[in-house]
């Protein structure tokens, strides 16, 4: 492209060039625009023209080359001052330092894999705890991002070739129309809800019945498995279940909007929880005895051994406090400090040991949380999880093992 295509030997050639409502063709590249804008001054002799004849070359270089007023004038005066244009674009003489690099990217590409993509405030926790807590020097400097940067970081190339485009949402599905929130808190650990029972069809043991409880008060859960929802399979688990709490289990119930299945597994527990473990329970009647009950015995020991210590003991959770506000109305708040594990909830409580079971003690349970660090427990459950239940076709794990058990969303949940 150059003034030699629309002929332009004279100022009024330009001049009826603008006025004409025909589209003029731009340059492709700014090398093109550069030629250009230095033959255009050369050939008018731009330097000796009226500032009225500057004004119009100025807005015929505007329209061919696709640049701003404000660009052709620096490149103008470049042109005086030097005799040529050269793209002076490129690195600053002296960048900004990168405070993380690309294996800070990847570090939390990682975590994000075996946490499954948390909110900031959770992730920023978990950071936070591999590094101050557990001693991994590798979070040094991640331990300190902020929360709109942790975003920025998760766009970033090391990042997304870590992990790919499509990662995991970082927040559970929001309450429904249906979905209540309790009206008021419990007094104290051990009023346990029944948040999901399932049905869930697992590769390579079939189809099981997942029932998953959740302490109100600290959101501890467990996860147990049972091949039929009914009284002889049910009632035989209830003391396991029972006895999976650090606390004393004050009694269950469901949330308003509960399902059949769950009233009948709350109303059994409910019914049953008290009876001593001493005394004789039914027995599970197998169609097949022998390999169910040792599929059913391989889930659980999955659920209670490798899971149950990552969700309740790692895994973090967003709980809410209560401020008053000037007015004296109390708010529901949502705070940094408010994020923790379930057992960090519970030790927090005032009467914390007092709401243990018989024989368990807090340094009991601090040894339990010191066993491993978050990380290594969110890679123990993956491990464990493959080896239990192969994944199967593009969709991955089966449904049982893609992530931590999720109920309805209550205070509490991460």
């Amino acid at each position: 492209m150059s003034t030699d295509a629309h002929r332009l030997q004279t100022l009024d050639q330009v001049r009826d060039l603008l006025e004409d409502d025909r589209t003029i063709p731009q340059v492709q590249s700014r090398a093109d625009a550069y030629r250009l804008i230095e033959r255009t001054v050369a050939w008018f002799d731009y330097d000796r023209l009226r500032k009225v004849d500057k004004g119009l070359i100025r807005r015929y270089l505007g329209l061919v080359t696709g640049l701003s007023r404000a660009q052709i004038t620096r490149l103008l005066k470049q042109h005086r001052t030097t005799g040529a244009l050269t793209d002076r674009r490129g690195a600053p003489r002296r960048p900004f330092p990168r405070r993380y690099t690309n294996a800070d990217e990847e570090l939390l590409a990682q975590v994000d894999a075996l946490h499954g993509a948390l909110s900031a405030r959770a992730t920023r926790k978990l950071l936070g705890r591999a590094y101050e807590l557990f001693g991994d020097r590798r979070f040094g400097r991640l331990a300190g991002v902020s929360k709109g940067h942790l975003y920025n970081l998760r766009r970033a190339p090391g990042y997304l070739q870590r992990r790919g485009a499509a990662s995991d949402p970082t927040r559970p599905p929001g309450l429904t129309s249906r979905q209540r929130w309790r009206s008021q808190p419990f007094p104290r650990p051990g009023h346990v809800r029944v948040a999901t029972v399932q049905s869930v069809d697992t590769d390579p043991f079939g189809n099981l019945y997942l029932i998953e409880l959740a302490d109100e008060v600290t959101a501890f859960r467990v996860v147990r498995a049972v091949a039929h929802l009914d009284p002889s399979h049910l009632i035989p688990a209830i003391h396991t279940l029972r006895r999976a709490f650090p606390f004393t289990v004050v009694g269950f119930h469901v949330a308003r909007d509960s399902k059949p299945a769950e009233r009948l597994v709350a109303a059994l527990l409910q019914t049953w929880h008290t009876v001593p473990a001493t005394e004789g329970l039914p027995r599970p009647r197998l169609d097949h005895p022998g390999d169910a009950d040792r599929d059913v015995d391989d889930v659980n020991a999955f659920l209670e051994q490798t899971l149950a210590p990552y969700v309740n003991y790692h895994r973090l959770c967003s709980f809410s406090s209560e401020r008053v506000d000037a007015g004296g109305r109390v708010r529901i708040v949502h705070r940094d400090a408010d994020i923790m594990t379930p057992y960090e909830r519970l030790r927090s409580l005032p009467a914390a040991s007092a709401c243990l079971t018989a024989g368990t003690t807090l340094a009991q349970l601090d040894a339990v949380a010191a066993a491993m660090s978050d990380n290594e427990a969110a890679r123990a459950v993956a491990e464990a999880r493959d080896r239990l239940f192969p994944p199967a076709g593009p969709s991955g794990a089966p449904a049982l093992a893609a992530k931590p058990p999720s109920g309805v969303r209550k205070n509490g949940d991460p």
